[in-house]
């Protein structure tokens, strides 16, 4: 396999998993549309399964409010002041190891 189609294989699935979650969110059809604000039920909150995370990082870089950060694949944390529960964090994942659950 030669350099260009490693390249293809290895970079165009984030960069459209990327502008997919981008738009939605722009066209208001993302999961943060979907929640409707100041509701009286407890806020969804992301919990990540640590098996399944690699720590590519993409949901530190996704999330609106910087609420998420990430050293390694164990090391997640969460501002829960922070986190609006938009789930665009969950939406990025490309091991979908993140789930949006209830407090």
């Amino acid at each position: 396999m030669n350099i260009r189609k490693k390249l293809n294989v290895l970079l165009f699935p984030d960069i459209w998993r990327s502008l997919r979650v981008s738009l939605r969110y722009a066209l208001g059809i993302g999961s943060a549309q979907k929640m409707k604000p100041f509701t009286k039920t407890s806020p969804r909150l992301p919990v990540v399964d640590f098996q399944k995370c690699v720590g590519c990082g993409l949901c530190v870089k996704i999330c609106p409010a910087q609420a998420v950060s990430v050293k390694t694949g164990s090391d997640f944390s969460l501002s829960e002041e922070k986190c609006v529960s938009c789930g665009l964090c969950a939406e990025s994942c490309p091991e979908n190891a993140i789930t949006l659950e209830r407090k």
